[in-house]
């Protein structure tokens, strides 16, 4: 009778830890928590009781709080502890179906409710919705990765900054603008006051005084329609494309004295990103909302959702067999019977994400050899990795940004060491191995540039570029003349180039260059063999 009593006990004591895990994970906003077996070691806790425990008390915690930040429970076994992954496993085919049914008939009854079809499958051109850390949400189209994640916009060291600004270009009349003022100080203001006024519609692209980043971006929109919205920043991100810039932070656009709604925003950005992915973009890689307001990120969480095609997602649990995270065994989801998925060969993007423990011990010195435990395994998975090529001393500076992009997007830092052609990444595993590969393409483009600059440099022997200076047209100099039909034999349509110090964009269509204050000059392509010519699109 008394180890009834003394199970029943422990039994509502581990109710109230599963319990309390739950409530801390989700008041701090968490995405994920992992369970061991607590009590089927040393305690010696019926293993069949404690597996139904586990399965009980999350499924009731994910039902009573349905809008719970909490959407992957893991349960961590021991891969040598067969009688305790029977337990599990038994527990599991109980309570699967039942959970995926209740799961199903919830899901119908929401999109009953809503208008939806419950038949139909979504589908876009947008990857689905990766959340590397609470709140970091992250979509891809070709090569443009768009993340909205919660800051300061002010504090981004993204290449570039968006916000609205109005005809007047006055910095100081919105929440956003007054924020940067403050922080990038007056040289902000003296180059809007030189480049105002501006129609409605406009794009304009200043420096970013003080601030991390390049430059700004100041759009003057036409209207507050979805259709002028995305006309907007469509706009803005040609314009960024056009000055090579590699990325991009916009706040919630228009979500301050505008009144936009934060879906909205987030819809009308998802648009002006696909728009943009279907005109080939080539230097913008990186595209980020820093929303200043966190209780904003469901709303764009659902418009992301919606242009995925993802069906949105209840509470999962997952259990994990091994000693550690990295056996996956199998995924039980608490979303339609067609949910589950096996990620033992997929990605493991929660296994990326900043891990918070919650560690309960029985005495001090367990507590501390816990945590020297995973202050170890945090040691082994957190890894540098070296690249050396001989191409690292040839970066450009818009390579570099390119770089930089990648850091951003996977939080990893990556330092280049031109003298000594090495490049040395920082992060965690999977990261660095993504990085690694990406920054080796990098490497082999400007090898390949290098052998086509080469080509140029010999051809341009015998073409000549030129530009009007008033009546008369000029040779650009040599090095300048070579990176010009470089772009030329790149099938290019347009390139950048530095002379007097200015910034300068050729264009092969209008065969122009376009200083920074939008003045053109014609241009001309000679070869000294034929006389002049143009490249026919």
């Amino acid at each position: 009778m008394f180890n009834i009593v003394y199970i029943t006990v422990c039994f509502q004591v581990l109710k109230r830890i599963l319990k309390k895990c739950l409530q801390e994970a989700d008041s701090k906003n968490m995405a994920s928590i992992a369970f061991a077996a607590i009590g089927t070691g040393t305690l010696q806790f019926p293993r069949d009781q404690v597996a139904s425990i586990y399965f009980n008390e999350v499924m009731s915690y994910s039902q009573r709080h349905p809008q719970a930040s909490v959407k992957d429970v893991r349960f961590v076994l021991y891969d040598k502890d067969v009688p305790t992954i029977q337990a599990f496993q038994a527990a599991e085919l109980t309570k699967q179906n039942s959970g995926s049914n209740v799961a199903k008939k919830a899901t119908d009854s929401r999109r009953k409710r809503s208008g939806e079809n419950t038949s139909s499958n979504g589908s876009s051109t947008f990857s689905p919705v990766k959340e590397r850390t609470p709140n970091h949400l992250e979509t891809t189209v070709g090569s443009l990765c768009f993340q909205v994640k919660p800051g300061d916009i002010t504090k981004e060291t993204t290449e570039a900054i968006a916000f609205i600004s109005n005809s007047q270009l006055d910095i100081s009349a919105s929440g956003t603008g007054a924020a940067i003022l403050r922080s990038g100080g007056d040289a902000i203001k003296d180059e809007c006051s030189r480049n105002a006024p501006q129609s409605p519609g406009s794009v304009v692209i200043t420096a970013a005084g003080k601030l991390k980043a390049r430059y700004l971006c100041h759009i003057v929109p036409s209207d507050l329609t979805p259709i002028g919205m995305k006309a907007c920043l469509v706009q803005c991100l040609q314009e960024a494309e056009r000055k090579s810039i590699s990325s991009i932070s916009f706040p919630a656009i228009g979500t301050g004295i505008l009144g936009v709604s934060a879906k909205s925003c987030a819809s009308a950005m998802l648009s002006a990103i696909l728009e943009l992915s279907e005109q080939k973009s080539t230097s913008l890689k990186l595209i980020r909302m820093t929303i200043f307001q966190e209780n904003m990120i469901k709303d764009i969480r659902s418009a992301l959702e919606e242009a995925s095609g993802a069906k949105p997602k209840e509470p999962r649990w997952r259990k994990v067999i091994g000693n550690s995270f990295k056996t996956v065994a199998s995924v039980l989801g608490f979303g339609s019977s067609d949910d589950s998925t096996d990620i033992s060969t997929g990605t493991q993007e929660a296994d990326s994400r900043k891990v918070d423990l919650l560690v309960f011990a029985g005495c001090k010195e367990d507590l501390q050899g816990a945590l020297k435990a995973v202050s170890e395994l945090m040691k082994e998975n957190c890894k540098q990795k070296e690249i050396n090529h001989e191409a690292i001393s040839s970066l450009t500076k818009e390579h570099m940004h390119r770089i930089h992009a990648l850091e951003l997007r996977y939080s990893i830092e990556v330092t280049v060491e031109k003298e000594v052609e090495r490049i040395i990444l920082n992060g965690q595993y999977e990261d660095i191995l993504q990085v690694f590969g990406e920054i080796h393409e990098i490497l082999h483009e400007v090898k390949r540039n290098e052998h086509e600059r080469s080509h140029a440099e010999a051809l341009s022997k015998d073409i000549q570029w030129k530009y009007k200076d008033g009546e008369k047209f000029e040779n650009y100099e040599s090095d300048i003349n070579a990176q010009i039909e470089l772009a030329y034999q790149q099938n290019k349509s347009s390139v950048i180039i530095m002379r007097d110090e200015e910034e300068y964009k050729i264009s092969f269509h209008a065969m122009t260059e376009e200083d920074e204050d939008r003045n053109t000059n014609e241009v001309r392509r000679t070869d000294l063999r034929k006389g002049t010519q143009r490249r026919t699109f």
